[in-house]
């Protein structure tokens, strides 16, 4: 028992030197720690375990141009990994035309208060969501400069170019069924009235697999080395609810922006 407790003592003591250690060490540690049945300072280590930054990592479902047009099936949605055990945002891949010479991703789904849950866990740039209940809600009331924070750190972990969509991009994306639809939602064949901010995944899909392009939160793109702000919002009126909406940048923050990533397939 005192040989336990004098290793229990020296994880204790060292844990703040995780950062130091690679991720076979960390893995060994763990291992001894799960042996003597201490589960809470097995979990401490886990955690830890994901901020080292052991480069990008594999998550076996990348996006490739072969996706391209397939994001309303499972297997058409592509995503990287933004640590050992976490996920960065789904992807759905948008074939080239109309102008547009080269297959993108783009996020099926406005990044989520999920989404950027997991990036202040890891980046410790910024205070996490505590409230699960709304993990599924569209992150807002954010500046472009968070938002270009979040792109930088997303590219940096999976070694791939992240950023916001252009006008064109996203357009072209939202119209693949060649018609838009206002900001009614349709859910289980039910019309659902506009004037409600809803969960990203109680939408339904345009034909490449984006979702809620209208109808949930306005979204920033660009335009040049502009930013607007651009289809509609759950505060709209049906009328005006529309993909040609667009409002120039504000350094307002606001309750009815958010943003979607757009992924360079190399």
């Amino acid at each position: 028992m005192r040989y336990l407790t004098s290793i229990y003592i020296l994880f204790v003591f060292t844990i703040s030197s995780v950062s130091a250690m690679d991720s076979a060490e960390l893995n060994m540690i763990i291992e001894k720690v799960l042996a003597n049945r201490d589960k809470r300072i097995a979990k401490e280590w886990a955690e830890r375990r994901d901020t080292i930054d052991s480069g990008p990592i594999s998550s076996g479902r990348e996006c490739h141009s072969r996706l391209a047009g397939k994001g309303t099936t499972p297997r058409g949605v592509c995503v990287d990994m933004v640590s050992n055990s976490w996920r960065g945002p789904q992807m759905v891949v948008i074939p080239s035309g109309n102008g547009i010479e080269a297959d993108y991703a783009l996020s099926k789904y406005e990044i989520s208060i999920k989404n950027w849950t997991m990036y202040c866990v890891l980046s410790k740039t910024c205070n996490p969501e505590s409230n699960r209940a709304r993990d599924n809600e569209p992150a807002r009331n954010l500046s472009i400069e968070e938002i270009h924070q979040y792109l930088a750190w997303l590219s940096e972990r999976t070694g791939k170019t992240y950023r916001l969509p252009t006008h064109t991009e996203w357009e072209y994306a939202a119209m693949s069924d060649g018609r838009q639809f206002g900001c009614f939602m349709f859910s289980n064949e039910k019309i659902e009235m506009e004037g409600n901010l809803y969960l990203l995944n109680s939408g339904v899909s345009n034909k490449w697999g984006l979702v809620d392009q209208l109808g949930g939160v306005l979204e920033w793109v660009t335009v040049n080395d502009n930013f607007y702000a651009i289809g509609g919002s759950y505060e709209d009126d049906n009328s005006k609810c529309v993909i040609s909406l667009s409002i120039p940048y504000s350094v307002k923050r606001d309750d009815i922006t958010g943003f979607r990533v757009l992924l360079e397939l190399e």
